[in-house]
């Protein structure tokens, strides 16, 4: 009976551990926002990790990163590799910022190992800074925590097994 019991555990830590990820995207409202402007303007800035965006360093690596309009469906408006970027007069609407992909060493197009999205709306006068993490600590620490209890159970079914082996013989 234990058995399947061990096997659930095992399985619902080993897909909370690959659904976590290292890319971070959280956008907040700027203020000074033109106030009186018809339109919105989004800026986004790009950080290796959580101590270069507290220090203002921006990222020395290709991730790209997307604008996309809620318009019955997503219609991207702007990807660029950029570090650091800014959209002005855009219309009122829901928004979303994702990163995805990245270019490597050789300028292909590949998918990260992990993405990370952040939807808003924006309003006449509203400016929204997005700050993108592509390494954040937090999530890599969750990680390696449930990375280490998928270890952990494993070792302990394969202890149960190898003494239920060992008795029944």
């Amino acid at each position: 009976m234990q058995r399947p019991v061990i096997g659930r555990v095992v399985l619902a830590l080993v897909g909370v551990a690959f659904q976590g990820g290292c890319v971070s995207v959280r956008a907040s409202g700027v203020e000074g926002a033109a106030p009186g402007s018809d339109t919105a303007t989004v800026a986004v800035r790009v950080y290796d990790s959580v101590d270069d965006r507290d220090a203002g360093v921006l990222s020395r690596r290709r991730a790209i990163t997307e604008l996309l309009r809620d318009e019955r469906g997503w219609t991207r408006v702007h990807a660029t590799d950029e570090p650091t970027w800014q959209l002005c007069e855009l219309q009122r609407g829901r928004y979303r910022v994702q990163v995805k992909r990245r270019i490597d060493e050789t300028g292909r197009e590949r998918r990260m190992a992990s993405s990370d999205d952040v939807e808003f709306a924006l309003g006449p006068g509203d400016k929204v800074l997005v700050e993108v993490v592509l390494k954040h600590p937090k999530r890599v620490l969750v990680g390696a925590g449930v990375g280490a209890g998928v270890v952990v159970v494993a070792a302990t079914v394969i202890l149960v097994v190898l003494v239920g082996a060992m008795t029944a013989w």
